[in-house]
């Protein structure tokens, strides 16, 4: 009997750490997040086409000829639309990813030969030293994104137009804030807009 016992208590312990040691195997097959791809490829490769694309759907232009408007007109426009307010509203999630890169190895910041252009050390500084600054202007952008994807679900070209005003904005203040501070502060701000 206490044979018996014996067993049926290693068999209850044995049973009883399966679990755990099932989630600890979980835990570390688990994928955590990387960067692949530094802060400024990030913007190249997608928050700036796709802020690019959202914020030009719709302008009124008045020349001699009238008023000549650009708006999506099918369906196939909307969901296009709808393909970049997505991109441009997860790319929020990317820019939060800690310690992205600021530059490729061996890479500088664009318009980096313009006088007040921040060096990657100085823009890496300035994130580190104010994370909750950086998240906010992050959340900007991505509430521009969202209000944009909205308009665009409601196929609304007006409050599509406002909220590419908002992205375009919100990218501003960014650029401000990490890119190019002095050139800004004395009225120099790069001649492309990075965009």
């Amino acid at each position: 009997m206490r044979y018996t016992m014996q067993i049926l208590a290693s068999a209850l312990l044995l049973a009883a750490l399966a679990p755990a040691r099932a989630n600890d195997g979980a835990r570390a097959a688990t994928p955590r997040y990387q960067a692949s791809a530094s802060l400024q490829e990030l913007m190249l490769a997608e928050v700036n086409p796709a802020a690019t694309e959202l914020w030009n759907a719709t302008a009124s232009v008045t020349s001699a000829a009238g008023i000549e408007e650009t708006r999506p007109r099918s369906d196939a426009d909307w969901l296009e639309l709808r393909h970049r307010a997505l991109v441009l509203l997860e790319a929020g999630n990317l820019l939060l990813i800690p310690a992205r890169p600021i530059v490729a190895p061996g890479g500088k910041v664009k318009d980096a030969e313009q006088p007040g252009i921040q060096g990657p050390a100085q823009i890496r500084h300035a994130i580190d030293a104010n994370p909750l600054a950086w998240s906010a202007r992050v959340e900007g952008l991505r509430q521009a994104a969202r209000a944009a994807l909205q308009a665009i679900e409601r196929k609304d070209p007006g409050a599509l137009s406002d909220a590419g005003g908002d992205i375009d904005a919100a990218c501003e203040a960014c650029h401000a804030g990490y890119w190019y501070p002095p050139a800004r502060a004395a009225g120099k701000a790069p001649a492309g807009n990075g965009h």
